[in-house]
């Protein structure tokens, strides 16, 4: 959490943090990548007090930095929250970022402020609680098509590949091998290259916003009996998933 002045927030003052409440149809943002690609996209308006805003802050990043922007949000968590979040989504991946900026001598900390100055924001201030959050769009997107085809992949896949028991989406397509087919299968390579392709063409035309290459998408394959054993989400916060073949 960034507080730059350590000045008592009073009551008005949280208040005022209104205006950046959720309407009841708004997008909402997620951590889940899939789940987070509408509040991402979605852009504010040129008659939304936060459109200038934004507007001259990729601007700046751009022209200062030389790291592009593709969106910038601001959002209250709760209608009470005494604090809010600006989400920026970068078009590549920043290295050294995990999500949530600590440093508050940060670029796009800095940035923020110094557009402050000349662009004002309706209940921001210098001494407003904020939270930066770093993301990156082309998971964000990739994640999106990734998900919508799974809906529809993980019920014909054995139909096409009769090996193949089960397949689950976690941020990548995890294909599970029955258990006895797995050993012979995993050494044909060409063979789940074959999957990794069918995986990639049925996913690609979900892609709307056309960010997705081969070489930027990839799925991992485990025996099906190491995700029976464990069950369900419990095998995704498990050592199993380190010891998948990436492909």
């Amino acid at each position: 959490m960034i507080l730059l002045e350590k000045k008592k927030i009073n009551q008005n003052s949280i208040e005022e943090l209104d205006v950046y409440n959720s309407k009841e149809n708004d997008p909402k943002s997620s951590v889940i990548e899939s789940s987070d690609y509408d509040f991402a996209i979605s852009r504010y308006k040129e008659d939304d007090f936060r459109y200038e805003f934004v507007k001259k802050y990729i601007e700046y990043i751009k022209g200062k930095c030389g790291v592009n922007i593709f969106n910038c949000k601001f959002e209250r968590p709760d209608s009470d929250s005494k604090f809010i979040n600006f989400y920026i989504y970068l078009w590549q991946a920043d290295p050294d970022i995990h999500y949530r900026i600590e440093d508050e001598k940060n670029k796009y900390i800095e940035s923020f402020y110094e557009i402050l100055k000349s662009t004002k924001l309706l209940g921001i201030t210098e001494t407003t609680e904020m939270q930066f959050l770093v993301k990156d769009i082309l998971k964000t997107m990739i994640s999106h098509s990734s998900n919508k085809v799974w809906h529809n992949i993980h019920k014909i896949i054995r139909s096409v590949f009769s090996e193949v028991v089960a397949v689950s989406y976690w941020n990548t397509f995890y294909v599970f091998i029955n258990d006895d087919d797995f050993e012979k299968t995993v050494l044909d390579k060409d063979y789940l290259n074959e999957i990794r392709k069918y995986c990639y063409k049925a996913t690609k035309e979900y892609d709307v916003d056309n960010v997705l290459d081969y070489s930027n998408f990839h799925i991992k394959i485990d025996n099906y009996k190491n995700y029976k054993e464990i069950g369900g989400q419990n095998y995704f916060n498990s050592d199993y998933i380190f010891n998948c073949i990436t492909l």
